[in-house]
């Protein structure tokens, strides 16, 4: 098996929108229950993360 390639660090990855521990938490909640009811392709966690925390 070939090696990975080095990881590019020139820029930042992007940020997640602010938010409470709570709503974390329940952002984080609702992400693993779709995981289990789903077997279709789902978001990235960034994704998921972004969308949840800006409601």
């Amino acid at each position: 098996m070939a090696p990975l390639p080095p990881v590019d660090t020139s820029t930042p990855p992007p940020m997640l929108p602010r938010a409470a521990r709570e709503r974390m938490r329940i952002c984080a909640e609702e992400w693993e229950k779709h995981k289990r009811a789903s077997r279709a392709a789902q978001p990235l966690w960034r994704e998921f993360a972004t969308e949840c925390l800006t409601r």
